[in-house]
């Protein structure tokens, strides 16, 4: 398959000629390292955890890992705030109910 005499031509001829002629070794090369990455991808783990995902050198986070034992975890603390502020805030409210209703 002969085109024009530019470079372009001769090289891609080169190339297509190379392909063709060692093609059986191309598609081994291809398929061994196909394999060879498939076996590797079934060894990996995945572990997504809260540690991987945080910048442990920030201040907060060296506070919150000191921590982490006495709350479980970071939703726990919103969590607990909020049931002692509902807590209190019934408190509150039946002792101005008592004190309302304790003066008749």
């Amino acid at each position: 398959m002969q085109h024009e005499s530019s470079f372009v031509h001769k090289l891609s001829d080169y190339c297509a000629n190379g392909l063709l002629k060692h093609r059986v070794v191309i598609l081994t090369l291809a398929l061994l390292v196909t394999v060879f990455l498939g076996y590797q991808g079934l060894n990996q783990r995945l572990s997504p955890g809260f540690d991987k995902a945080i910048p442990l050198s920030h201040p907060y986070m060296k506070t919150f890992m000191s921590h982490r034992d006495e709350f479980g975890g970071a939703n726990r603390v919103t969590v607990f705030e909020l049931t002692v502020s509902l807590f209190l805030w019934r408190i509150k409210r039946v002792i101005c109910l008592h004190l309302i209703f304790s003066k008749n």
